[in-house]
């Protein structure tokens, strides 16, 4: 199910304004810090 929610959002990205990115647990820290990360919106 990682796979089918990880091309969700990538295909949400596309349709909604913003950035999103889908992260494994594993890389819980890298998806904090790229949440953490100023945006160019």
């Amino acid at each position: 199910d990682i796979g089918a929610i990880r091309t969700f959002t990538e295909i949400f990205s596309i349709l909604m304004p913003g950035e999103f990115k889908g992260f494994e647990h594993k890389d819980e820290q890298k998806a904090i810090d790229w949440v953490s990360e100023k945006s160019d919106l």
